[in-house]
Formats: structure tokens, C-alpha cells, sequence
């Protein structure tokens, strides 16, 4: 719309995604938003909805199912490093059955709550992958670009994905997915002012490694 009545951009903040067109994070391709923020660099741009368990052969909450939580950090790194500010889980809380609502839509969430025993709840997969982004990742810090030097496809995806921040109080987070399901994947990171730092990545898991760096004048 913006692009064909560009009378409307004084109307426009920003744009808002949602991840449902890559299928599950099957065809996790990031590069039309990309060519969005290179077109209309003036807006901000936020994933403001994802879920779990929405496809009719994969429905509902799976409690532990860990891929589910690899899918979201997969997601969440893509969006940040084609230019998002932020990213939003669709529900955050629901019961056992993936509810309620008035649909009868029954999907996967962060947080499940047992509604039949009280104040029981389940901390699912995906709640500690976003973590991994909620916690270290203030608001205002600043991306760091990364260039990758050497990197191996498994079956043209490429299994490791990593952002880097400089946060307000000057510490450096580097978040690394290995998506790889057999394989670990070994990187080593050279920040040019502070040395050299070698991850060891186990298959399907999600480091955050934290450090201080100087201040600038």
C-alpha cells in the first residue's frame, strides 16, 4: 500500500510482520523484509505475532517438544539481524488444551497453565529461548554487525545463526542458534578489541555468551 500511494507514509510509524508465511519456520526466508526496510528505511519494523502448534498436522501444546523453542529463537534472530526491534509471542499463557477462544483455535504457547489444579503452571520450550532475547537484550541497545567468514549448508540451510548487541550499560551479547540436529558446530568469535572467544555448540541448542566492553569518549 505504501509503496503504490506514498501520500500515506506521513500516516505510517511503522510495519509489523507476523512468521506464519514461512510455513513453521520450514522456509525460513527473511529477505523480503529485508528489501521492505532497504526500500522504506524510515519505519521501524516488529514481529508482532508468532505460535506454535498451528498447523493441522502439528497442533496444539507439546509440552518439552524442544524444537519448537529452536524454531522461535531461529525466528527471532532472523528478524533482528534484517533490521526488527523487537519480536512478540502471540499468546504468552494458555491452558492444556491450547485455549480458550472463541475460535475453538487451539495452539502452543510459552507458558501453559494446568486451569485444573490450581496455580500450576508449565514453562515451555519456547519461554526459555525467548529468554535468551528478554533478558540480555534491553531496550536501546544497539546491533553489532558480524561477519561470518567461514560457514557449511546442511541441505541448503545454513545450521548456525548469530546476532550480536552493545547494550546501554557497554556489555557485548553474542546469541548463537545451532540448528543442526546431529552435529556441533564449533565457532570462534574475534571481537578486534577484546580477543578471541570459541563456542562449543551442541546440536539443536542456544548459547548467550555476555562481556563487558570499554566505554567510548
Amino acid at each position: 500500500m505504501i509503496n503504490l500511494n506514498t501520500s500515506i507514509n506521513k500516516y505510517v510509524d511503522g510495519i509489523a510482520v507476523h512468521w506464519y508465511a514461512t510455513v513453521d519456520m520450514i522456509f525460513s526466508d527473511f529477505y523480503e523484509m529485508y528489501l521492505t526496510r532497504l526500500a522504506f528505511p524510515q519505519f521501524f519494523y516488529f514481529a508482532s505475532e508468532a505460535c506454535e502448534g498451528y498447523l493441522k498436522a502439528d497442533k496444539g501444546p507439546e509440552m518439552g517438544m524442544w524444537r519448537r523453542g529452536t524454531k522461535y529463537a531461529l525466528s527471532i534472530i532472523g528478524d533482528l539481524l534484517v533490521g526488527a526491534t523487537g519480536w512478540t509471542d502471540w499468546n504468552v499463557v494458555l491452558d492444556l488444551h491450547g485455549g480458550p477462544n472463541q475460535f475453538q483455535y487451539y495452539v502452543d504457547s510459552p507458558i501453559i497453565a494446568n486451569t485444573t489444579s490450581g496455580n500450576v503452571f508449565y514453562k515451555n520450550s519456547m519461554y526459555y529461548a525467548m529468554g535468551h532475547f528478554s533478558k540480555f537484550l534491553p531496550r536501546d541497545s544497539i546491533r553489532i554487525e558480524m561477519k561470518v567468514v567461514k560457514e557449511e549448508k546442511i541441505r541448503y540451510v545454513v545450521p548456525l545463526k548469530i546476532v550480536s548487541f552493545k547494550t546501554p550499560i557497554n556489555q557485548m551479547v553474542i546469541i548463537a542458534l545451532n540448528q543442526d540436529t546431529n552435529h556441533t558446530q564449533i565457532v570462534q568469535v574475534k571481537d578486534p578489541n577484546h580477543g578471541y572467544l570459541t563456542l562449543t555448540l551442541l546440536p539443536e541448542s542456544i548459547h548467550t555468551v555476555v562481556y563487558n566492553v570499554a566505554t567510548t569518549a
